[in-house]
């Protein structure tokens, strides 16, 4: 059964009218460029812009909506790209016009140096709980700087397949349960790039924190690349190349 756009609330006892406006709800895909944006807007607005300002803003130009709330299939961290397209849902709290030009939406979108959008489409709220629920693999490409020359890379092929048993990360450990997940490394490829230097591509089982499968969180996670290789992780740049729905 659709639900009306608007629906009109008479209060008899205190003789007032109130309105619930139906919000609006724009599925899509997005790719994210840069290393220093989030997904959604931050409340302390440490960073300039995220994927959701970016889509929001003439989005609600369209709509003249109230304001946004993002739904994204997952997240990347701030320092992430995303080249592998993210499912998510954009919805358009208490908006004034209903209809949305979304040709000229992702256009408006697309003009940006740090996100793209395809794919676009009004669908429904249960799109949004269909997003939430579903648990895709994702393969990840990560260039690692190590303290010295690598060697022993053939060590790391006990990763592939192998079951990782993770620990909450310290990084999230105030905002999450500390708790063990298991979770499996599908694949694993490696390259090294110069005497200090790996490229790794890593299919993983959803769930599964590939910076603290590299580093290890101090012990946190086992196995891991740092202890394989016996070599301190220095950095890392990480990128989400697909999300494998």
């Amino acid at each position: 059964r659709k639900q009306p756009d608007i629906t009109i609330l008479y209060d008899f006892n205190k003789k007032r009218i109130s309105f619930l406006v139906r919000s609006i709800f724009v599925f899509g895909r997005y790719q994210k460029f840069s290393r220093k944006m989030p997904q959604c807007n931050w409340r302390t607005r440490i960073y300039k812009s995220s994927v959701q300002s970016v889509i929001e803003k003439p989005l609600l130009k369209q709509t003249m909506g109230e304001k946004t709330s993002f739904h994204g299939e997952g997240r990347e961290d701030v320092d992430v790209r995303c080249f592998g397209w993210r499912p998510f849902v954009i919805e358009v709290l208490n908006p004034k016009r209903r209809r949305v030009d979304l040709k000229k939406l992702a256009k408006e979108v697309n003009k940006s140096k740090h996100v793209r959008v395809k794919d676009l489409k009004i669908v429904d709220r249960v799109v949004v709980k269909q997003i939430k629920s579903v648990k895709p693999d994702k393969t990840y490409k990560a260039v690692v700087t190590f303290a010295k020359p690598v060697e022993g890379l053939e060590r790391l092929k006990q990763l592939e397949g192998a079951v990782i048993n993770q620990q909450t990360p310290t990084r999230v450990i105030q905002r999450r349960v500390d708790m063990l997940r298991k979770r499996r490394v599908r694949s694993i490829r490696y390259k090294l790039i110069s005497p200090k230097r790996l490229e790794l591509v890593i299919r993983s089982q959803s769930g599964l924190y590939i910076k603290e499968l590299i580093h290890g969180d101090n012990g946190r996670t086992q196995p891991n690349v740092q202890e394989l290789l016996n070599n301190k992780v220095k950095n890392i740049e990480l990128d989400v190349i697909k999300i494998h729905e």
